[in-house]
Order: structure tokens, then C-alpha cells, then sequence
């Protein structure tokens, strides 16, 4: 039997714990994929593996023994006779071909890229739109299964909010009129060239920063108002040289 030995009050007046649970994994129903590429791969090693021993076939009858020396073996046959190895001719590319088509079952009814390095190399150099394009199946996935995150996030900001009306007692009668919304935001690679190109662009091609701001950007200058200044001078030397090369000239 249980006894009781402490009881502590939960002072939250909940439990401090967030819990999610869903009745089956996200590839629950492609199993049938992996265990095919599976089989597939297992009996063809098991076919490998049996038929990589060299097989010598000699046809017609021999005459003696073989001779074998450090560099050479010969094997004395009637006429008519011939050695040789027996080679075995597999079917790769059928084979090569099932797993493939299945492999790329698999990412296409799971909506879930394949971003390998071989898929990832064979792009090459795209823009940041076409990546978006290449992500569409994958975002619209994350949209699917946003859902029972967004729960359980929205569990967790209740009970920090209750944790923080404890830390200060100030905050208590104002913490739960404080909204928190939670966004879950698909992943793609940034593309800082292409946002500066689009913000350019609405703004009728100007600049978006000042020199200043950009050399802070950057963040290799350990003080941008000396940089700046510095590269104002050398401007100006610059310009007036170009002045005193064209006055010379006439």
C-alpha cells in the first residue's frame, strides 16, 4: 500500500509541465516504403556476397596439375579444352532504378525535402525565389503539422506568465492581460542580397543605409566614425589627383 509522506501545494494552481503526444509518427504510413528499400538493398548485398568468390570453369579434361610459380599459374588442357573465369552479369540499373523510384516516393508523399549533399550540389547556385519554390511542399507540411505545437507553445507561455506573477508580486494583477502569439516559421536559407535588392526597389532604387550604418553592419570595423572619415579623406585625395591629372593635361 502507498503512504503519504510529504504533500507540497502546487502553488500555480496547475502543473509546471507541457506534455504533447500524437497517436502515430509523421512517417507512420511510408513504412511500407523504407521496409521495401530495405529488402531490396539486404538481398542484392546477400546476391553480392555469395557470387564474389572468382569461379574457374575448365572445359575439356586436364593434363596433370597446375603449375603455379611466384608470378604465373598455367594450366595444361586437351585439345579442345579451355580455362577461364565465370563472370557474373548483374542487373545494376534495375536495381538501381527500384530504389531510386522508391527513395523518391518516400520524400514526395512525406512532403519532406531531400536535402542530402548529392540533391544539394546537383542546384547549384539559385536564387532565393527558386528556393522558396524548391520548399513549397516542405512549408505547406510545416502548416499541417503546426497545429499541436502551437498548443503546446501557447501551454508553455501560461506557465511562464505564472511563473513571472511569483518572481514579482507587481506584475500579478497586469502578467495575464500580456498576449503572447507564437509563430512557428518555416526554415529557408537567408538571403540578405536578395531583401536589400527588394527594399531598393521600393525605394525608388535610393539607398536603404547611410555609409555609416553599413560600415556598423559589417561589424569589421572596430570604429566606424574613424572608418568612415578615413575613407571620406582618401576620396577627397583621390578627387584632386583626378583634377591635377586633368588641368595638366590641357
Amino acid at each position: 500500500s502507498w503512504e503519504e509522506v510529504t504533500n507540497e501545494p502546487i502553488v500555480l494552481m496547475k502543473i509546471p509541465a507541457i506534455y504533447a503526444y500524437r497517436d502515430s509518427a509523421i512517417y507512420a504510413d511510408l513504412s511500407y516504403i523504407r521496409k521495401e528499400i530495405e529488402y531490396t538493398l539486404s538481398r542484392n548485398s546477400d546476391v553480392i556476397a555469395y557470387n564474389s568468390a572468382p569461379i574457374l570453369k575448365v572445359a575439356g579434361g586436364m593434363q596433370g596439375k597446375e603449375d603455379k610459380g611466384e608470378s604465373r599459374r598455367v594450366f595444361r588442357v586437351e585439345n579442345g579444352g579451355d580455362v577461364s573465369y565465370v563472370s557474373w552479369a548483374q542487373s545494376i540499373e534495375a536495381l538501381k532504378y527500384h530504389v531510386e523510384t522508391l527513395t523518391n516516393s518516400f520524400w514526395s508523399q512525406s512532403q519532406m525535402p531531400d536535402i542530402s549533399f548529392e540533391k544539394m550540389k546537383n542546384l547549384g547556385n539559385i536564387g532565393y525565389d527558386a528556393r522558396q519554390t524548391l520548399l513549397t511542399d516542405a512549408h505547406l507540411k510545416v502548416g499541417d503539422e503546426a497545429g499541436n505545437w502551437l498548443e503546446l507553445l501557447d501551454r508553455e507561455s501560461s506557465i511562464v506568465k505564472a511563473f513571472l506573477s511569483l518572481m514579482n508580486v507587481q506584475w500579478k494583477e497586469e502578467i495575464d492581460n500580456v498576449d503572447v502569439e507564437n509563430i512557428i516559421t518555416p526554415f529557408i536559407q537567408n538571403d540578405e542580397k536578395n531583401e536589400i535588392e527588394k527594399l531598393t526597389t521600393a525605394n525608388g532604387g535610393k539607398p536603404i543605409l547611410s555609409q555609416l550604418e553599413s560600415i556598423k553592419a559589417l561589424g569589421y570595423s572596430n570604429d566606424p566614425e574613424a572608418t568612415l572619415k578615413q575613407i571620406q579623406e582618401e576620396e577627397a585625395v583621390a578627387e584632386e589627383s583626378k583634377g591635377s591629372i586633368n588641368v595638366s593635361a590641357f
